[in-house]
């Protein structure tokens, strides 16, 4: 019984989170993202979220991308620390040339 409540409970929760992010969602509200960092240990791959005064700063293996704190808009890209080793092939520029 009380394993039914817990579920019931976990439901009422999800379906209420859904339903106040649709709401946000047409009101345009921004949504919201708390600093932290985060290794993926399948891809290799390094996010890391910080906050500034103007900007939400999303690092993504040292690619940034800046984000405006009150409307949630991007407001421009730019690299931190990016590593190349880390970054598969796939994903480098096509046409650059080789040094």
């Amino acid at each position: 019984m009380e394993q039914m409540k817990s579920i019931i409970y976990s439901r009422m929760r999800i379906a209420l989170r859904v339903a106040l992010g649709r709401l946000f969602n047409v009101a345009g509200i921004p949504g919201l993202v708390q600093p932290c960092s985060y290794q993926a240990s399948v891809t290799d791959g390094d996010v890391i979220v910080k906050k500034s005064e103007l900007f939400t700063i999303i690092s993504v293996n040292g690619i940034d991308i800046y984000f405006h704190r009150l409307t949630g808009a991007i407001d421009g890209v730019g690299v931190s620390d990016c590593k190349l080793a880390k970054t598969r092939e796939s994903e480098l520029a096509h046409g650059l040339p080789e040094s």
